[in-house]
C-alpha cells in the first residue's frame, strides 16, 4: 500500500486499469470526505460525455464484495470529467469504482479500480484522480 504526501491540502493519485492493490489515502480523524475525480475515455482516447461512474462500498479491511452495498453514481460532463464526494465517519473504507458507457452507446464498461480511504490520520480530505477507458 502506497501513501503519498498531501500537498496544498490535496493528494492526487493517478490510476489506470489493471491495478491489483487498492489506492490509499487519509482523511480527517473521526470522519470526513473522500473526493473521487477523474476522466472517462473511449478506446481511441476521446473524452466520453454522459458516461456513468459507479462507486460501490466494499468490505472495509479486505475490499471484498458485501451482501448489501451502497452504490453512488456520477455522470461525466461534456469533456469526460466526473466528481464524486464520499463522506464517512471514522475507520477505513474501500470503494470499487468503474465507468459505464452512456445509454445507447456501442462501448462496453471499463475495468474496476479499488480506492481505500483511511478516515483516521490527517486533517485534510483525501482526493483521488482516476482514469477509466471504456472498451
Amino acid at each position: 500500500m502506497k501513501r503519498f504526501p498531501l500537498i496544498a491540502g490535496t493528494a492526487l493519485i493517478v490510476a489506470c486499469g489493471g491495478i491489483t492493490e487498492p489506492l490509499c489515502g487519509c482523511s480527517p480523524p473521526g470522519g470526513g470526505a473522500a473526493v473521487i475525480t477523474g476522466t472517462v475515455r473511449s478506446p481511441a482516447l476521446a473524452p466520453v460525455a454522459g458516461a456513468v461512474v459507479q462507486v460501490r462500498l466494499m468490505k472495509d479491511e479486505t475490499c471484498e464484495d458485501v451482501a448489501q452495498t451502497l452504490v453512488h453514481t456520477a455522470q461525466t460532463d461534456a469533456v469526460g470529467r466526473f466528481r464524486q464526494v464520499q463522506s464517512w465517519t471514522g475507520g477505513r473504507k474501500c470503494f470499487r469504482v468503474w465507468a459505464e458507457p452512456p445509454q445507447g452507446s456501442a462501448l462496453a464498461r471499463s475495468d474496476s479500480q479499488f480506492v481505500r480511504v483511511d478516515f483516521f490520520d490527517v486533517v485534510r480530505p483525501d482526493s483521488v484522480e482516476l482514469a477509466f477507458h471504456l472498451r
